[in-house]
């Protein structure tokens, strides 16, 4: 079979040979490309599985701290990331007809980072 195609292709003229080439290449980049395209247009991007979370804020913190927190946006971005509100930590709550006493049930087994138990002690604090 190749010795063929060899005759064929020796048989070629100086520019039926050139015509020959650039067709030729001109046909296996185009199948380069459109094997690109399908490639690209069938392939989905999904995220690698992690437990990391990463975010991107603008600006210093000054105090991480949800009591001293004051006006400072990446301090308040901090804050919402780090730190449970009072009603994500409790069970149930109640308050009074006036709105003056609340009555909130913790969750059980809640744990600070360090692994000791949070108290209603500790609520009260903050």
């Amino acid at each position: 079979m190749f010795d063929v195609i060899y005759q064929i292709l020796k048989n070629f003229t100086k520019t039926e040979r050139r015509i020959f080439q650039v067709s030729s290449a001109l046909f296996l980049i185009s199948g380069l490309l459109l094997g690109i395209l399908i490639f690209l247009a069938k392939t989905v991007a999904v995220p690698a599985p992690s437990s990391l979370y990463k975010e991107g804020i603008i600006g210093q913190p000054i105090a991480v701290n949800p009591i001293l927190a004051g006006a400072n946006d990446t301090d308040r971005d901090l804050i919402e990331l780090l730190f449970a509100g009072l009603l994500d930590l409790t069970e149930n709550y109640r308050h009074s007809e006036d709105g003056q006493t609340w009555n909130l049930t913790l969750k059980d087994g809640l744990k600070w980072s360090d692994g000791k138990p949070l108290t209603s002690d500790d609520a009260i604090f903050t």
